[in-house]
């Protein structure tokens, strides 16, 4: 096994690099802070797409290369030096892997090429109390005629303020602590019955507190097995 950089991965990096020092600058951030922006910069959104830095983890086809993780992980820490804040680590990390691990071919073939464009950003709402344990959930989606109604709450949703699209961790079966019984979800932000309360962060990246009420989504929602979520969340 090597741990030395490819030559490609390298030249993604250089560019990673190069790009956070002339286009993310700490003086960005501030910036971004002292507007009232919380994080929301469309303008950058824009950049990285450009440069295809969402798509760093989704091959052009099915089984097909990427820079992978070891790739992508040379942008992120290009833009942790900066302390940038970008929607890469919640829709180029956790939405496309979520969708790669668990996603129907359907999902899959509607949702990556978004992601990798830049067309559309993800958040995952999981966290409900001030102690992080993915396991404690106790948002309910319950089945009805045609799919699932959600209700419940998160708190604290890194980029769950702007995010166009939502993974919602739901419980399916059992009691928060469970292992089992814990099912995803595809949500629109802007589906009938979500409220997005806006939070401030002290890193400037911004969060968001989100309650869902008697939201409703279909059958093809649902990202994978019911239940089994837990298995993509902790592969």
């Amino acid at each position: 096994m090597t741990f030395l950089l490819t030559e490609d991965q390298e030249m993604l990096r250089d560019t990673a690099m190069a790009f956070a020092r002339d286009e993310l600058p700490v003086t960005h951030l501030r910036e971004l802070r002292d507007s009232g922006a919380n994080g929301k910069d469309p303008s950058t959104r824009q950049k990285l797409a450009e440069l295809g830095f969402f798509g760093v983890i989704v091959p052009d086809e099915p089984g097909g290369e990427t820079f992978g993780l070891v790739g992508l992980g040379q942008i992120l820490e290009a833009q942790g030096r900066t302390l940038a804040a970008t929607p890469l680590l919640q829709t180029a990390l956790i939405g496309a892997s979520v969708l790669q691990l668990g996603g129907s071919p359907a999902q899959q073939a509607e949702w990556l090429p978004k992601i990798a464009g830049g067309e559309t950003t993800f958040a995952l709402a999981l966290d409900e109390s001030a102690h992080f344990n993915p396991l404690n959930v106790a948002t309910e989606a319950e089945r009805n005629g045609q799919g699932y109604t959600i209700n419940g709450e998160k708190r604290y949703v890194p980029d769950g303020h702007h995010a166009d699209m939502l993974i919602v961790v739901a419980r399916t079966f059992g009691e928060p602590g469970d292992r089992h019984g814990l099912s995803l979800f595809l949500v629109p932000a802007n589906a009938k019955g979500v409220s997005i309360q806006e939070l401030e962060t002290v890193d400037s990246h911004g969060a968001a507190h989100i309650t869902f009420t008697d939201v409703t989504v279909k059958e093809d929602a649902l990202i994978g097995a019911a239940d089994q979520g837990a298995d993509i969340l902790e592969p």
